[in-house]
């Protein structure tokens, strides 16, 4: 699991692919279990209630999020290649770099 324990709306907005505002409604109407940090109030989300929202909801995880992942490095000086080996490993949910 990762080592980041809450995420921002703006790292589930990017994790997404959505709008900001969108992920804020999603807390608002009690869909993403979140709350609101001291101070200035933002928002936040357990990786955990994230995880479960993915989940609940039909979305893939990040391989990030996922129990025991794994990364994988390709070394390869065919970019053709290495670009098909990363397009396999992302779809089998592996961190590629």
């Amino acid at each position: 699991m990762s080592k980041v324990k809450s995420l921002t709306t703006g790292d589930i907005a990017e994790y997404c692919d959505v709008n900001l505002r969108t992920v804020i409604r999603w807390i608002d109407k009690g869909n993403l279990k979140g709350y609101k940090s001291p101070g200035r109030g933002n928002n936040r989300v357990t990786v955990e209630s994230f995880v479960i929202f993915l989940k609940e909801n039909n979305m893939p995880i990040p391989a990030e999020f996922m129990p025991n992942s794994k990364t994988v490095l390709i070394v390869d000086d065919d970019e053709n290649m290495a670009n098909a080996i990363k397009r396999v490993l992302k779809k089998m949910h592996l961190n590629v770099i």
